[in-house]
């Protein structure tokens, strides 16, 4: 026995690492293209119900579920087999997608969404499965080409769900997600082996995670519709105070438990409880740039700060970003490979704040703006890998699905949050323009700008906290951590 509590195995030939490697990524392809392909389906349910507030539970519902599963499921996959619960989670969502496309029922389709929402839980099932199988050193590397496919994945999805809208009908976007989805599952079942069990002693904690599902789902839904209910409605104050509630009795609960389904005392060492920290400030402000800068590009030139583009025009002008993200993913996982995870947090975040700090200064021409969302998506890009690697670097084998899926959690939380608090800054003052129209002022910009730069500066001074020493987190006492060199 190792000291991370699993059974040391023969390295896997060359060949069937790319093979592992390869089905990870279309595996992964799978979750991104359902969260983006099915933004270009809208207009189409728009022009088939009269519903507006309906019609967004197709989006809301997905990611309710989804936020759920990214937790749950990645802790479910470290005690019974990465692969077993890769697989759950594909069918799952293939079947949500064959629901969605066998109905023109609004109910029936909210309800197939809501399975696809189980893919969530790949990209932290891919991250444990690649550090259970890939030799130490090329780990970092790999956990960027996950990355990026989920960075890049999803510019992807926008292109490919316009097409299809384009050229065919609705049900054809759950159609093609199915397909991928039943691919991914032969790649899976076929080139990645069978997931190694750590021993356990004791119960599963099931109570944790019955409790974790609905305290979470409360709370992101609060955040997910209050702006359109109104923050003060009751409906908003309710679930928001009912989330809190159950979550704060889930984390009692979790404290005192010798086997958590998520052990919350993961937060609590100071490596990974940083790079939580990083992501969330980073999720809160730079992650949200599409909720500015798009704005900003179609906003008319008679405000005197808009370009005033067309929408097609500023879609094409951000997908650098993404190509940028896709390109970044490996290059940091190689550079973390070799200058360690902490160096390339700094370097990445830096970069990040650089960008926004040329936002504040130069935004004033479509081609500007068009560089500098290319450098945010590199420095996003960048980020994704890193963050995942300073997780993967120290948290227990058996919980590295679980750990990486509480990344995924806070940056879905801190994303909601950072669009409200932009969606505030942005109407702080507004301009009108002569046929109607109120859009945000020179003065609204500039401050949003200021405080996401401000933001980013944090996350670089955070990034500079992170131990230069890697510490291990000791799962069986959280308290006398065991000292090893990068």
């Amino acid at each position: 026995m190792n000291s991370d509590n699993t059974t040391a195995v023969p390295e896997l030939p060359k060949s069937t690492r790319w093979g592992l490697m390869a089905a990870l990524v279309v595996a992964e392809i799978v979750s991104t293209f359902e969260g983006s392909m099915i933004y270009s389906a809208l207009p189409a349910f728009y022009r088939m119900y009269d519903d507006p507030a309906a019609i967004g539970w197709i989006i809301t519902a997905f990611m309710l579920v989804g936020s759920a599963a990214t937790a749950i499921c990645g802790r479910l996959g470290d005690l019974f087999g990465r692969k077993r619960l890769l697989i759950f989670v594909l069918g799952m969502s293939a079947f949500g997608s064959l629901v969605s496309a066998a109905t023109d029922h609004l109910g029936v389709i909210i309800a197939g969404r809501a399975l696809q929402g189980f893919a969530g839980a790949i990209l932290p099932l891919c991250y444990g499965i690649v550090r259970e199988y890939m030799p130490k050193t090329s780990v970092p590397v790999n956990i960027g080409i996950i990355a990026a496919t989920a960075s890049g994945g999803a510019g992807t999805g926008f292109i490919l769900g316009g097409i299809i809208s384009d050229f065919g009908r609705w049900e054809y976007i759950f159609i093609v997600s199915a397909m991928v989805a039943v691919l991914a599952i032969l790649l899976v079942a076929v080139l990645i082996p069978a997931s190694r069990q750590p021993k356990r002693t004791g119960q599963v904690d099931w109570i944790g995670g019955v409790l974790f599902v609905p305290g979470l789902i409360l709370l992101l839904y609060a955040l997910s519709v209050g702006e359109e209910q109104g923050w003060a409605s009751p409906e908003v104050i309710g679930s928001l105070l009912a989330g809190i509630v159950i979550l704060v009795i889930w984390v009692l609960h979790e404290r005192h438990h010798t086997d958590p389904m998520i052990d919350i005392r993961l937060l609590a060492h100071r490596q990974i409880g940083l790079a939580l920290l990083i992501v969330s400030i980073v999720a809160i402000g730079a992650m949200n740039i599409g909720q500015i800068v798009m704005v900003m590009l179609q906003q008319p030139a008679a405000t005197g700060v808009g370009i005033g583009v067309s929408a097609t025009l500023a879609g094409t002008l951000h997908a650098p970003g993404s190509v940028m993200g896709v390109i970044a993913g490996p290059l940091c996982g190689w550079f973390a490979a070799r200058r360690g995870s902490r160096k390339a947090t700094i370097l990445a975040t830096s970069i990040l704040t650089m960008a926004w700090v040329g936002l504040l200064f130069f935004h004033h021409s479509a081609w500007i703006l068009a560089v500098w969302m290319a450098v945010n998506g590199f420095a996003m890009g960048a980020i994704f890998a890193a963050v995942p690697n300073l997780i993967v670097e120290v948290a227990p084998a058996d919980r590295t699905s679980e750990a990486t899926g509480l990344a995924q959690i806070v940056r879905k939380i801190t994303m909601g949050v950072g669009a409200q608090l932009i969606a505030i800054t942005l109407a702080t003052s507004t301009v009108t323009v002569e046929g109607g129209g109120a859009f945000p002022s020179g003065q609204a910009y500039a401050l949003t700008y200021s405080w996401v730069a401000v933001a980013c500066a944090i996350a670089v001074f955070l990034s500079f906290l992170l131990p230069k020493q890697q510490v291990l987190y000791d799962a069986a006492t959280a308290r006398r951590p065991n000292h090893a060199h990068a």
